[in-house]
């Protein structure tokens, strides 16, 4: 026979329960993909690298997650567009004569290409500009050195 109260096969009982309760709320731990850099990683090298060489460039800091309602209403508010490309270059033009160059830069693996983003590259290469995604800092710099027919040494 069991020599417990029922005072305290109710405690047990609330005590699994809750315990059983929390165990789910335990957040799943994702692996950080650590085998490529971040894009900001990348975006550093390739600024550097276009510093470097004159280039005139921006930077439109469109990237990361907004919270909440207030963050998405900041931001277009301020004139934010989704999937507006990463960098714009001026200067110097490409010899083709394009007004500019449009990058989306991405990283080298774990990335997506989502359909603002392509949008946004498809009207810029439709008012004459040269636009493409680059996956990481290596495929920028070689998508810019051939439009603007750089050497080939970085």
């Amino acid at each position: 026979m069991d020599d417990e109260t029922p005072a305290e096969k109710r405690r047990k009982s609330t005590e699994k329960a809750i315990l059983r309760f929390y165990k789910k709320q335990i957040p799943k731990t994702r692996k950080k993909r650590l085998d490529v850099p971040y894009e900001w990683e990348e975006a550093r090298d390739f600024v550097q690298w276009m510093e470097a060489k004159g280039i005139g460039f921006t930077h439109v800091p469109n990237e990361g997650k907004r919270s909440g309602r207030v963050g998405r209403n900041l931001f277009k508010e301020g004139g934010g567009q989704k999937g507006f490309p990463d960098f714009l270059i001026f200067w110097p033009r490409p010899p083709d004569g394009s007004p500019g160059i449009a990058i989306e830069l991405k990283r080298q693996k774990y990335h997506s290409h989502p359909r603002e983003q392509k949008e946004w590259l498809a009207l810029f290469e439709k008012w004459g500009w040269k636009a493409s995604f680059a996956h990481g800092a290596d495929e920028a710099i070689a998508l810019v050195s051939d439009w603007l027919e750089l050497p080939k040494s970085s």
